[in-house]
């Protein structure tokens, strides 16, 4: 079963973002579901 295996889905979006220089924020509550927000840094094209 898939919930059996330890996996890193969390770890690795935490990590990635760490990465870009961005922000990540997880809010879980039993019986109001789980939020993600991840804030990643953006850069201007120059012409």
């Amino acid at each position: 079963m898939e919930g059996d295996r330890p996996g890193l889905g969390v770890v690795g979006m935490q990590e990635r973002v760490r990465l870009t220089g961005g922000r990540f924020q997880l809010l879980s509550r039993v019986g109001h579901g789980t939020r993600i927000d991840v804030w990643v840094p953006t850069s201007k094209a120059t012409s």
